[in-house]
């Protein structure tokens, strides 16, 4: 079960909001939902919002059945299931899947969570970086390009001197 804001009730709050000082506030809304159902859940969700049935798969399943064999780049931004979706990403049954670059949203996940991934990526040799309230993951392999590219930007002469 989801919970959404329907574009009809979108629309609606866009022309309760036209001319307002936080009009462009009402533009987010489009973007809000959860699967849950909390106190941490948005305003919005909370007046506006509708229960939507969804089906759900696991990682394994969606790239099974669309046929994905390469992922480059990943980005999950789940309100608080992005931890269980990177570590089914990491999960070594998924090794050919494992993405040179993921970013994600950190600052829903709890401390556990947080530690059980930064850990995982640790362990494949990802260096990491946060920023605002997100983790950005790069794999060995994308650092050994950018190293690359970096000392063919720097040529033979800067090259010679290390």
């Amino acid at each position: 079960m989801i919970r959404r804001v329907p574009l009809e009730e979108v629309r609606k709050m866009e022309e309760e909001c036209r001319g307002r000082p936080d009009e462009g506030m009402c533009r987010y809304a489009i973007g809000v939902g959860s699967i849950k159902n909390d106190s941490f859940s948005h305003w919005i969700l909370k007046e506006r919002g509708v229960d939507e049935k969804v089906h759900c798969m696991r990682l394994d399943q969606l790239f099974a059945k669309h046929k994905i064999s390469t992922v480059h780049i990943f980005q999950v931004d789940t309100e608080g299931y992005d931890g269980e979706i990177v570590l089914q990403l990491f999960n070594p049954s998924m090794r050919e899947h494992f993405p040179m670059i993921l970013q994600m949203e950190a600052d829903h996940l709890d401390h556990a969570q947080l530690k059980q991934v930064i850990d995982t990526l640790r362990g494949e040799r990802y260096a990491m970086r946060t920023f605002g309230g997100d983790l950005l993951a790069l794999s060995p392999d994308f650092q050994a390009l950018a190293a690359r590219q970096r000392s063919q930007q720097q040529g033979p002469a800067a090259q010679a001197e290390l």
